[in-house]
């Protein structure tokens, strides 16, 4: 077992609690470390602390948390650095039982409304067998709730003497808590690959505070007028007839779907499924349908209502690093711009002397599968122009010559057949999307096979041996754990998700810890906010460090980048998303 007192001179536990203020950097409040060498235990209240770490945190101690980001946020308040070490126990604890059922989940009785969810520090004990966590934790979210309402007045918080004790005990017992179930955890870490995770947690913190640039007077106008141009915007867009005043009327669609001839998935009853996801699915099918899907998600919830606006026009919101079974982020679907309708992100907009870029990998996914699998045929259609007619040339459904342009078509079709191929797309499901017979879709699945069968011999293999051994991994250690009833289509697209996401973050730790300023990940892409005076050497700087990324995580395969820019006075346009954003202004 690893004893980190044998490679530290010490190994230090810390927890801290702050005011949690909408849209800007945190209030703190106090904080409290563990120190393994000594066996004590010691708090402060924020006015007792410094212009630095009342603990050590150079390279020769080792930082222990529960969720790092928020501490490490508590360090950007204070001003003070980062540590060099850290080791994230929500993070290890989540990857230790990643997709397996906990203590809670068993026990559902155990919750009573409070925070004894599986991936809260009570749960992480709990499942190890350790007492709870904070003795005071409900009367401090109490206190913190109180203050915050405060505060949304114009008043400034304030805590007597036996509510700090609140505060002080409680995070006291947390940051003990958390050095007992570290401990704990010892026998079963990856100590580098831990230490590696925990090297990401200080990007997130500082991606919080940076926060994401917006068009504050704009939104302030949408949220004050989007009502009254409901009906307007209806006539604009459903060209249609599917709405009837401002309600979605399922006849009428099921009408429009038989006059353009497009299948689409139903219940069982035969009702058309309509949910956010598979609309969007069908979309990419039926670009057709497109604007008719944003309006309606747009008429449902403006959800820009929920974007916590900051006093410098930044949105700022928890991204919830390694809260997916892949390990992304997992922010909040109704706080985060890019969790939001296509149009509203053109809300994004840099600050005077700024411009911001949105750096993405060029088919990412495709990409991870032909390195991981070796399979070179793959490897070639995708470093060729366009990935898709590479594969729809070496099919021979189109001449070696062909274009986007001259075979948009062909080009569509094999496009829909590759990434259907990486969600696990089966002949039915294929034949639906494309509109065509299920001997068609056969086919073009056997040709996929037949032309990429290496990749189909080391997918099929990672099944096997997941089966086998109960779990499958990425290149840095992030566990699938394979449950009583497996889903082999989440197990056959686990690699390639998780190793994305383990590109992406290294691309991230690159980008920030170079000074570059970095406001979100979204997915497989970064946003980028940088001095205009620097602005195109920054993206160079980021395409090449997100290019690094790949190489290192992938052994020296190179994944392509393409970028969106705008510099101030533009906005951020996402292609999407323009045609209904045009609407909206019009109208407005």
């Amino acid at each position: 077992m690893w004893d980190p007192l044998k490679h530290f001179d010490d190994v230090v536990s810390i927890d801290t609690e702050y005011i949690p203020e909408p849209g800007e950097p945190i209030i703190p409040l106090c904080a409290a470390w563990h120190s393994f060498r000594a066996g004590e235990t010691c708090c402060a209240w924020v006015s007792e602390l410094g212009s630095s770490p009342p603990y050590p945190i150079g390279k020769n101690v080792l930082i222990v948390s529960y969720y790092a980001p928020a501490e490490l946020g508590f360090h950007r308040a204070m001003g003070w650095r980062d540590p060099e070490r850290i080791v994230d126990c929500c993070v290890e604890y989540r990857n230790l039982f990643n997709c397996l059922e906990t203590i809670v989940d068993l026990k559902p009785e155990l919750k009573n409304g409070e925070d004894f969810s599986g991936f809260s520090l009570r749960g992480a004990l709990m499942q190890f067998g350790l007492d709870g966590a904070g003795i005071f934790k409900n009367e401090m979210f109490g206190l913190v709730e109180r203050e915050l309402a405060r505060i949304a007045h114009g008043e400034t918080y304030s805590y007597n003497e036996a509510e700090r004790q609140v505060f002080l005990e409680t995070c006291a017992k947390d940051a003990s808590a958390t050095g007992k179930l570290f401990t704990a955890m010892l026998p079963r870490l990856d100590p580098p690959r831990a230490l590696f995770r925990g090297r990401y947690q200080p990007c997130v913190a500082e991606m919080e505070k940076t926060g994401i640039p917006i068009d504050r007077p704009m939104l302030e106008l949408i949220r004050e007028r989007f009502p009254a141009i409901r009906e307007e915007l209806i006539s604009r867009v459903d060209v249609f007839g599917v709405y009837e005043g401002t309600t979605f009327r399922t006849k009428n669609f099921e009408r429009l779907l038989g006059e353009l001839g497009i299948p689409w998935p139903r219940y069982p009853s035969g009702a058309p499924i309509l949910e956010e996801e598979t609309f969007s699915d069908m979309c990419k099918v039926r670009p057709i349908l497109a604007p008719l899907k944003e309006l309606r998600s747009s008429l449902s919830q403006f959800r820009a209502n929920d974007w916590k606006v900051g006093r410098d026009n930044f949105v700022r919101t928890p991204l919830w690093s390694f809260s997916t079974k892949t390990s992304r982020h997992a922010p909040s679907s109704t706080a985060f711009p890019f969790s939001t309708t296509k149009w509203s992100r053109s809300l994004i907009k840099p600050p005077p002397g700024f411009g911001v870029a949105y750096g993405d990998y060029k088919c990412m996914e495709i990409g991870i599968e032909a390195y991981l699998s070796g399979d070179t045929a793959l490897q070639t259609a995708y470093q060729s122009d366009d990935v898709y007619l590479g594969f729809a040339k070496l099919a021979g459904a189109v001449p070696p010559d062909a274009t986007k342009e001259s075979h948009p078509h062909e080009r569509d079709l094999y496009k829909t057949v590759m990434l259907g191929i990486g969600f696990g797309m089966e002949e039915r499901s294929l034949a639906l999307r494309i509109d065509q017979p299920s001997l068609t879709a056969r086919n073009l699945l056997q040709q996929h096979r037949d032309i990429f069968w290496r990749y189909w011999q080391w997918s099929d293999n990672r099944i096997h041996r997941a089966m086998l051994t109960g779990t499958t991994f990425t290149v840095f250690g992030w566990m699938y754990h394979v449950t009583r009833n497996p889903n082999l289509r989440s197990i056959r697209n686990f690699p390639i998700q998780a190793n994305a996401a383990e590109i992406m973050r290294l691309a991230i730790c690159y980008c920030i810890e170079s000074g570059l300023k970095i406001c979100c990940s979204v997915h497989d892409a970064a946003l980028l906010l940088s001095r205009l005076e620097t602005f195109d050497s920054d993206i160079e700087r980021m395409r090449a460090f997100m290019e690094r990324a790949s190489e290192v995580v992938l052994g020296g395969f190179k994944l392509k980048t393409e970028f969106i820019v705008a510099r101030y006075p533009d906005r951020f346009v996402d292609p999407r998303g323009a045609a209904f954003w045009k609407v909206v202004t019009e109208l407005l």
